[in-house]
């Protein structure tokens, strides 16, 4: 199934819009796999799947063993940002 940010790449730079377009980018969310195989290679964002797993079982530990969190807790995580071929250089 193809994802919206990859789906829009072959358009973006075919004829006749890569003749009359300004140069824009294409970023995509969560570094699939394709991410890197398609032309030209997606940007993306990268989310740190495994500690993202790892908080959510924790969350879930404790909410079994009758420690529920506090409605406001929160629990953020960074990510990253991958810089392939499908940005345009910054203008300015």
């Amino acid at each position: 199934m193809p994802r919206p940010a990859a789906s829009v790449l072959p358009f973006r730079w075919e004829p006749p819009l890569s003749r009359t377009a300004a140069p824009g980018s294409v970023i995509g969310f969560d570094d699939l796999p394709h991410s890197s195989w398609i032309d030209p290679p997606l940007t993306t964002i990268r989310q740190p799947l495994a500690q993202m797993g790892s908080a959510a079982v924790d969350v879930i530990v404790r909410v079994r063993a009758g420690r529920h969190p506090h409605p406001a807790a929160r629990t953020e995580l960074s990510t990253t940002l991958v810089v392939r071929s499908s940005t345009a250089p910054l203008r300015g």
